[in-house]
């Protein structure tokens, strides 16, 4: 496995980076940005507060929490 530089931007100062929960993670944890209240079927833009760029060749996805979707139903 080779490492490769990301490039990330703090859109606002006080936003987390991503990171690892645990060392045997397949992915990093996004935070939001913001905090919000969705009703059943409601559908919303929310911020992470990052810009992120990723080297050509890549991509980046963002996964439900599983815990969030299969006890609260929410997904992305």
């Amino acid at each position: 496995m080779s490492n490769i530089t990301v490039n990330i931007m703090r859109l606002d100062p006080t936003v987390e980076l991503p990171k690892y929960a645990y060392p045997t993670d397949a992915g990093l944890d996004l935070r939001s940005n913001e905090d919000c209240v969705l009703k059943p079927f409601e559908r919303r833009l929310v911020s992470t507060g990052l810009a992120i760029a990723l080297p050509d060749g890549y991509a980046g996805f963002v996964q439900p929490r599983s815990g969030l979707a299969i006890k609260q139903g929410l997904s992305i």
